[in-house]
């Protein structure tokens, strides 16, 4: 499951993200607002806040193989807020695959990767 976050204004955009992700989170939700942003402007910076998370169905991976294409050159950072070892492991991983600055939060200290987002817009 996928929801937008209220939190989210202008080129920065962020999503609660919770079990399993499927093709319709990435159809209904995901992909729409990505395409919403980048048609305001050319960069967008995405924010991921992880809770029990369970990763992707085999179409919902697809999907997000699809959509790192698809946004590579739009997408400038990423801030991925978790609480297990793995989703720290997963944010690294990211690197090698986007051109975006990838960086990992704490659960606690997630108000940080909204700064860091910030910092960007600001910047």
């Amino acid at each position: 499951m996928i929801y937008k976050l209220h939190q989210s204004a202008g080129d920065i955009i962020g999503f609660h993200v919770s079990g399993k992700l499927t093709d319709e989170d990435y159809s209904g939700t995901f992909v729409p607002e990505l395409a919403r942003v980048r048609e305001q402007g050319d960069q967008i910076n995405l924010l991921l806040e992880l809770e029990d998370f369970h990763g992707w169905d085999a179409h919902g991976l697809w999907d997000d193989f699809k959509v790192g294409l698809s946004y590579r050159d739009a997408i400038i950072r990423i801030a991925i807020i978790g609480d297990k070892t793995w989703e720290e492991w997963m944010a690294k991983l990211m690197k090698v695959f986007t051109k975006a600055e990838v960086r990992y939060f704490e659960h606690e200290r997630g108000h940080r990767a909204w700064i860091w987002l910030r910092e960007q817009e600001e910047g």
